[in-house]
């Protein structure tokens, strides 16, 4: 973990030294937020306990943007302290870095640093369904990203990204994950489609734990999907890719045979907006890693309708699916949640904002057909402070890689 800190450090302080040298005028921005929420839950981290919730975000994040440069920073904390059950309060701290140079027109290099120490349990069950042991857990990444401009309409990015991940808890392996991906974009000539290609591999290693001392799991992946990019309307937009992957799992220092998968990658997405409404549709059929000791197939729907009431006041209904599934027969995994969330939300003078909600999250685990739901009622209150008004842009372009 130290190694890829210093490194994440040393990346960014090269590509910062290229800014200063390259371009003297610059210009900075800042924005800082502070958060309140007040949440009461009747079955707190699903341990059929009910507790009242209070939380406090704060966070900062900082810019420096010149011509064909910018450098942004931003840290995050999460403090969280229960009414009854002080043993489960937590402070979650997040941290990034993006840098971004752009050598000449037609080439942008940008690096993405993250540092996170957190717990399991949210994560995990909103990314794979999972309902995790809550363990402390502590994640660094590094992602650099190389896009060249070939012609008016094609586009290349190669990305490379490493994450390593240890969790305190012995019984849940530590993993180093690599991930390698090339991506081309052909804008046809009706200036509304764009043709995607993307190819690539990862590799995750997994340590042994104290259940399986002396087992460590590699596993490699490669796939690739194929589709479109189209724009419907100036208010809607529709993208479909898929493709197959094919994955071996080998078993270092264990009894357990070898073996082969072969698995559907998918990424599809729906966006519409009126004046008043705004609709976002998305599925993604992926492969990534997990609590459970090796990588599970992952599929996650999300749909969020928004509406504006008036110019202050707007409300919406948000909810997603999880269903996750390991390809290990001896030790096997399959787990799908459900949850929905309306919300109204009110916008207050000097950039303050007002939110009401409840959730409700369904959960089962297919292997044992056990089930388990929860509530959750909130009031939240979030006041936002710009200087100057923030409009630094984000270095890297916003890619979603379908088997994320």
């Amino acid at each position: 973990m130290t190694r890829l800190l210093c490194s994440i450090i040393l990346i960014h302080l090269c590509l910062l030294y290229m800014t200063v040298v390259q371009v003297t005028a610059t210009e900075y921005g800042a924005l800082a937020s502070l958060r309140f929420r007040e949440t009461y839950d009747d079955n707190v981290f699903f341990e059929g306990i009910d507790d009242f919730e209070h939380r406090i975000t704060p966070s900062l994040a900082l810019a420096a943007v010149t011509e064909n440069s910018s450098l942004q920073a931003g840290a995050s904390l999460d403090i969280t302290k229960y009414q009854r059950h002080d043993e489960l309060d937590t402070v979650d701290q997040y941290y990034q870095v993006l840098t971004g140079l752009s050598p000449s027109p037609r080439l942008l290099l940008d690096v993405t640093g993250t540092y996170v120490r957190d717990h399991t349990f949210q994560a995990a069950l909103e990314e794979t369904g999972i309902i995790a042991d809550r363990d402390k857990r502590e994640q660094a990444t590094v992602s650099p990203m190389a896009t060249f401009q070939l012609t008016p309409g094609d586009r290349l990015q190669l990305f490379y990204g490493l994450n390593n991940t240890e969790f305190d808890d012995d019984g849940t392996p530590d993993y180093l994950y690599h991930d390698l991906r090339l991506r081309w974009r052909h804008a046809l000539k009706n200036e509304r489609t764009s043709v995607l290609l993307v190819v690539g591999g990862s590799q995750t290693d997994y340590d042994d734990t104290i259940d399986n001392p002396g087992e460590k799991l590699k596993q490699r992946t490669v796939g690739g999907v194929v589709g479109f990019d189209h724009q419907l309307a100036e208010t809607s937009t529709l993208r479909l890719v898929a493709g197959p992957r094919y994955t071996t799992s080998e078993y270092r220092g264990s009894e357990r045979n070898d073996k082969q998968t072969v698995g559907f990658l998918g990424d599809a997405a729906l966006t519409w907006r009126s004046e008043r409404i705004t609709v976002s549709m998305k599925a993604n059929q992926g492969y990534r890693p997990s609590t459970v000791g090796e990588n599970v197939q992952r599929t996650r729907v999300d749909l969020t309708v928004g509406y504006r009431l008036t110019e202050r006041l707007g409300c919406s209904l948000s909810g997603y699916y999880r269903y996750s599934k390991s390809d290990d027969a001896e030790d096997e995994s399959k787990n799908q949640v459900f949850a929905v969330r309306p919300e109204l939300n009110y916008q207050l003078p000097w950039r303050m904002n007002l939110r009401l909600g409840y959730s409700y999250t369904w959960t089962e685990n297919k292997v044992t057909n056990e089930t388990d739901t929860r509530n959750r009622v909130f009031l939240e209150l979030r006041w936002v402070i710009h200087r100057p008004e923030w409009k630094v842009r984000t270095p890297r372009p916003l890619v979603r890689w379908p088997w994320r």
